[in-house]
């Protein structure tokens, strides 16, 4: 007679016919995963930056949608399989069938587990009772069904490519049920609050809270309809969100709170302008402290005349005002003043990218403390840290944002070597139906893409690709783009590269002899020279150029660049 864990784990198998069971495994591969009965939900394997991770993911086409992280900051890793052991642990084994890492030990031993429809997964004990779930554990989505309980929080991701813990947290507050959302690192009183709903919520809500500080509340009455969240109604971030209509959604606007600072406060924090760090569009910029020097800033000073300036400051604080992202310099404030206007952001510690690349090469790149020239991994870090933050501006936010000045001095480093995108002030809102924007020739030669100069015409993100197209190849060399031709060539170094690369040589483009394997340098230069096409349509979206440097997508041999 079979034994009654025997006919339990049948019973289950009947109805879920995926269901993992103790002793089951799973090899570790991205797209690797359980899936619920309907194949809409997936708990297994997902490739995030670096590795692979364990979650689950809604399967939407052409894209999934991470709905759960088993350990947000757990550093990714690959290889091994995921099981569930005879002692009836969720356990994450090594390739070498070591353990590897404990991801569940349920408080009663687990026999197996299933993901489910509505996107929880669950461990089952001996009597069949459910002994751990996801849903009991949110991370920074709800799900329907799910609930927010008195005391939870969720915590923002960094990224859609960055599962790990954000900036924000969204608290359903113990004493009054007021959901209140708060900086990761302030306390839970009235004056940190970010944003609060002044309500108490005396229905079932999905609330879904992402990078950039903006959350959306559901009732799961649509969600259900609508399957997927979206943006149907928008209010200032401090004004208060009445409770949603069962059939409507609401969401907090896109202008995301930022300090306004007297014009005082910021001449005696920058000792009256006394450091400047450098010229940016229309201004300059001086280091400047805040909090009695605890706090170091940047203050960029709008210099042009009223009329400019004016149209200058409105929109750097515009676009800025609404981005959060690990890779864009951030704006932390502004002066408006009589004719003052001013632009207050984070201080980047180690300068700019053009510091580390091309200047002191005896030493350290432009006394950052960082060691010239950056190593190969370094540069490569540098190169997808500046693709995804431009990734973001044109594919992640509600109104794309066109750059136009992408250059190494554009580029900034912080404190831990990571790469932040500057200077928006030559930035163009696009609004949500446009693709196209026109506007007068701006930004730096050797940079700008040839549809610049044909008559200012028709303006895409495809302008930013050519411009990081140059920056790639400037970065992988340690070669200024225009050298060749300041030195009285009649090429460039984008031509220079594709000949190399014609010739099964890529790697002699490089300024230095460092040891570096080949393909890898053959790669970066490929896509270097399709971010530099002549057509527009011809160059690939960020998003395809961040797959290929990772090696995730085969470079096409690439056609002779444009020259600008």
């Amino acid at each position: 007679m079979a034994k009654p864990i025997h006919l339990l784990l049948l019973a289950l198998t009947a109805l879920v016919p995926s269901l993992p069971v103790s002793g089951a495994s799973l090899q570790a591969a991205a797209g690797a995963g359980w899936p619920s009965p309907s194949g809409r939900f997936f708990f297994g394997f997902y490739a995030t930056d670096g590795g692979l991770a364990v979650g689950i993911w809604l399967a939407t086409a052409p894209n999934v949608t991470v709905t759960w992280t088993i350990d947000r900051n757990f550093t990714p890793a690959t290889g091994g399989t995921l099981q569930i052991t005879d002692d009836g642990r969720l356990l994450w084994a090594g390739a070498n069938g070591q353990e590897y890492r404990n991801l569940a030990v349920p408080p009663q031993p687990a026999v197996a587990g299933a993901m489910r429809d509505d996107g929880n997964f669950v461990l089952y004990g001996a009597d069949g009772a459910v002994v751990w779930s996801t849903f009991e554990a949110p991370r920074d989505t709800l799900l329907p069904g799910q609930q927010l309980g008195p005391g939870a929080q969720l915590f923002s991701s960094i990224s859609d490519t960055n599962r790990a813990t954000g900036k924000y947290r969204l608290v359903n507050q113990l004493n009054d049920g007021n959901i209140v959302m708060y900086s990761v690192q302030t306390p839970n009183v009235a004056a940190a609050a970010y944003w609060d709903t002044s309500t108490r919520v005396g229905r079932a809500a999905t609330i879904a809270l992402v990078c950039i500080g903006i959350m959306t509340c559901a009732s799961i009455a649509a969600l259900l309809a609508a399957t997927r969240l979206f943006w149907a109604s928008r209010r200032a971030v401090h004004r208060r969100l009445a409770d949603a209509d069962a059939e409507g959604l609401d969401a907090l606007d896109e202008e995301a709170p930022l300090r306004s600072y007297r014009y005082k406060e910021l001449e005696q924090a920058t000792c009256s302008f006394r450091e400047p760090l450098g010229r940016g569009a229309f201004g300059t910029v001086f280091r400047g402290s805040l909090h009695n020097g605890q706090t170091a800033i940047a203050v960029k000073r709008l210099e042009k005349v009223v009329e400019e300036g004016e149209r200058e400051f409105q929109r750097e604080v515009r676009a800025i005002g609404r981005t959060n992202h690990r890779n864009l310099v951030r704006l932390l404030g502004f002066c408006q003043e009589g004719a003052n206007r001013l632009l207050v952001y984070e201080y980047m510690s180690n300068g700019s990218l053009a510091e580390r690349l091309f200047v002191n090469r005896g030493g350290c790149g432009g006394g950052s403390g960082l060691p010239y020239p950056p190593s190969w991994g370094e540069r490569m870090g540098i190169a997808l840290d500046v693709a995804r933050g431009l990734h973001y501006l044109h594919d992640e936010l509600e109104r794309r944002v066109i750059h136009c000045d992408v250059k190494p001095q554009n580029i900034l480093m912080d404190a831990s070597g990571t790469a932040k995108i500057a200077d928006f002030g030559l930035a163009k809102l696009m609004l949500p139906d446009q693709t196209r924007t026109f506007t007068g020739v701006r930004g730096t030669r050797g940079y700008l893409a040839p549809e610049w100069y044909r008559d200012s015409g028709p303006l895409t993100v495809k302008a930013d690709v050519y411009s990081y197209g140059v920056v790639l190849l400037e970065t992988v060399t340690c070669r200024r783009s225009m050298e060749l031709e300041e030195a009285g060539e009649d090429r460039t170094l984008m031509e220079l590269a594709h000949e190399w690369l014609v010739g099964g040589e890529a790697k002699l483009v490089m300024a230095s002899d460092e040891a570096v394997d080949a393909s890898e340098v053959e790669r970066a230069v490929k896509v270097a020279l399709w971010c530099a096409q002549v057509e527009p349509q011809a160059r690939p979206a960020m998003r395809t150029v961040i797959l290929m440097l990772e090696g995730h997508l085969a470079v096409p041999f690439p056609p002779p660049p444009a020259s600008s």
